[in-house]
């Protein structure tokens, strides 16, 4: 080497910013430079090569990086770069990273090594920092509840966080680089799409809420999405179904107890109940059954089912009597149903589904009845997620359904009284005016004849007796019917229902009535003969007949005719239909509908004169209802007959119902 060269070199050496050192292969230090001795605290290299000597000599902080240090140093092939400790000469540790190579010295006339030490401590504190912190920020990302997405603002997604995986609707590998109309509907898309646009615009943070369905089930996310960059959006996504669920069922037991008071009646009630249940579950199938302790029965006031109907069915062996008897609710599949079948623990009524839940609806401990919902396609429709939604619900339902059952009775207690109160005043309104009526024509009538016998010849004296006779026929009609009416409404009639022979009954009741037709010259048919027996009372339905014909007579024109033809009708099953035809002036429309009622009954004078007061019709409609029967009319006085007659119709059970 040239003595400008060498100048040149050591000139180099010695004030280059980084550490450089020459030693022998043994480690033992020849020189070093300016920096190197300010590295390791020292005021001159003349001082560190002096106190230190060697490479080897306490500068590192433990003596297997000394020996691994000096073994690579002893190694004459190519550059050698590694990191290690040093140790400041006040004891302060330094991370450095050391190149060395070895190379021919001509005035020792051997190998020596050559290197730089450079000062790596900051940087390796900023590394082990980054780390700390990815390391951090990857722990708390892992423990997080949300999942994470930085996507652009075109829906392509960049980054998933490793959070939920399971909330994913695809792997994260395959998220990477598609977009989001890969895997959502047009609409959520926009949504989402929208939501970024106007949030990288603004610069806000906007949120939305979208349904989901994943590996079968419905859930609920909130998205928060912030601007990250220009053209990135980062989200946070959140399962929110509980909270959604939560919002549901608060929101149905609202709309359950309000339902109470917007409905008018319990099939009303019923059917919002179900269509709160429909946002839950598939309420296809839907059944409220009511238990009735006294009869041991379930009645099914609303039944909703694609295969079968029922309006009742025993409390007994069957599965929603399983949910009675153990006031706990029940999920069964299709193979637990069959497995009770089998141990005759139940029988089978109706089509056997797929899946059944019953929820018994209970007040203070007291068991209303059951709610059901029934699938007959798929074993997992229901789930036990449904089970415990309907068992957050169902006391709410059961109270409601027992405070609208309450109402009910009010109702019909207002309705009640009002009847009654309508009845009484038409009871005194029958005394003061229709049965007073008669009784003045008998006594104007036996007045004239005391006091004046003489002054009136035979016909006339013939004409009063026939009136002062047919008063008291009506008069007479007329007590009898109040009489009958009034025990009717204080219970004094027991209703004795037996099978009767209904041709029988018929033939007694034409037979008393006879003469009272002949006086018309009117012709009482009896046609076809009832060949099924009826369970009713036999004095109420004698009472009901007798009305019946005798109204007949009082419509039907001399000479008339009045059929009585007894039918059974598949419109009517179950039922004996006795039809009574006359064929006399017929009833206008307008009265056929109040022919019935109390509150306005209609009395029309007979072909005759006759007189009425309507009362025989309401008390024949309450006989008969009383006997689980029919009573009505059918007449074509608009028509263009001159006569076109009367129907009254009554239906009577073929046995007890």
């Amino acid at each position: 080497m040239s003595t400008t060269n060498g100048n040149v070199y050591k000139r180099v050496f010695k004030s280059a910013p980084i550490g450089f050192f020459r030693s022998m292969p043994q480690g033992r230090l020849i020189e070093v430079n300016d920096a190197f001795a300010q590295m390791l605290g020292y005021n001159s290299p003349d001082e560190l090569v002096e106190m230190v000597g060697n490479i080897g000599n306490d500068l590192y902080f433990d003596p297997k990086f000394r020996t691994k240090i000096l073994d690579e140093l002893s190694r004459k092939e190519g550059l050698k770069v590694f990191e290690t400790a040093f140790k400041k000469r006040n004891g302060q540790a330094i991370d450095v990273r050391i190149m060395v190579s070895s190379r021919y010295n001509e005035s020792l006339q051997q190998e020596v090594l050559e290197g730089t030490i450079e000062n790596i401590s900051q940087r390796k504190q900023e590394q082990e920092a980054l780390i700390k912190s990815k390391n951090y920020l990857s722990s708390l990302v892992s423990a997080m509840h949300d999942l994470v997405f930085i996507i652009d603002k075109d829906g392509k997604y960049e980054y998933i966080a490793p959070t939920r995986p399971e909330l994913l609707i695809s792997p994260d590998d395959d998220l990477t680089g598609r977009n989001l109309s890969d895997f959502f509907n047009p609409e959520l898309v926009g949504k989402f799409l929208s939501s970024f646009n106007q949030c990288l615009q603004e610069n806000t943070t906007h949120s939305i809420e979208y349904p989901l369905q994943l590996d079968g089930k419905d859930l609920w996310f909130e998205a928060k999405i912030s601007p990250l960059t220009k053209t990135s959006v980062i989200i946070v996504t959140r399962d929110i179904t509980d909270r959604v669920h939560t919002q549901k069922i608060n929101q149905a037991m609202l709309n359950v107890a309000k339902a109470v008071s917007i409905t008018e009646e319990m099939e009303e009630l019923f059917d919002l109940i179900r269509q709160e249940i429909s946002t839950f579950i598939d309420t296809r199938n839907f059944f409220l059954a009511l238990f009735d302790s006294e009869t041991n029965s379930l009645s099914l006031p609303y039944f909703r089912d694609e295969n079968d109907s029922f309006d009742r069915f025993p409390a007994e062996k069957t599965l929603s009597s399983l949910v009675i008897e153990q006031k706990q609710s029940l999920l069964l599949r299709h193979k637990e149903i069959m497995r009770l079948v089998e141990e005759q623990k139940i029988s089978v009524v109706g089509t056997i589904a797929k899946v059944w839940l019953g929820i018994p609806l209970m007040v203070e401990g007291e068991v209303l009845g059951v709610m059901v919902v029934q699938n007959y396609e798929h074993d997992q429709n229901i789930t036990e997620e449904h089970k415990r939604v309907l068992e957050t619900i169902s006391p709410q339902i059961s109270l409601s359904i027992k405070r609208k059952h309450y109402e009910s009775l009010l109702k019909a207690s207002e309705k009640e009284l009002r009847i009654s109160n309508e009845t009484k005043d038409r009871f005194f309104n029958i005394i003061a005016h229709d049965l007073k009526n008669p009784f003045n024509a008998i006594i104007g009538f036996s007045s004239l004849l005391t006091e004046e016998w003489n002054e009136f010849d035979e016909d006339d004296k013939i004409s009063m007796i026939t009136s002062i006779r047919s008063s008291s026929e009506s008069a007479y009609e007329l007590l009898l019917n109040l009489l009958e009416w009034s025990r009717l409404r204080v219970g004094k009639i027991s209703y004795e229902p037996e099978f009767i022979d209904y041709t029988s009954l018929i033939r007694l009741n034409l037979s008393l009535l006879k003469s009272a037709a002949e006086k018309k010259n009117i012709k009482l048919q009896n046609i076809g003969v009832c060949h099924k027996m009826v369970y009713a009372d036999p004095n109420m339905i004698k009472t009901v007949i007798l009305n019946l014909v005798t109204n007949a007579i009082k419509f039907t024109p001399i000479n008339g005719t009045i059929s009585i033809e007894c039918e059974q009708r598949t419109d009517i099953p179950g039922m004996v239909v006795l039809a009574i035809k006359d064929n006399g002036v017929g009833i206008p429309e307008s009265e056929l509908v109040q022919l019935f009622s109390l509150s306005k009954p209609t009395s029309t004078a007979g072909t005759d004169g006759e007189t009425g007061t309507g009362l025989g019709l309401v008390l024949c409609r309450e006989f008969i209802e009383k006997n689980k029967g029919k009573i009505w009319a059918e007449s074509h006085q608009n028509s263009m007959e001159q006569n076109p007659g009367t129907t009254f119709y009554i239906a009577l059970p073929v046995r007890p119902m």
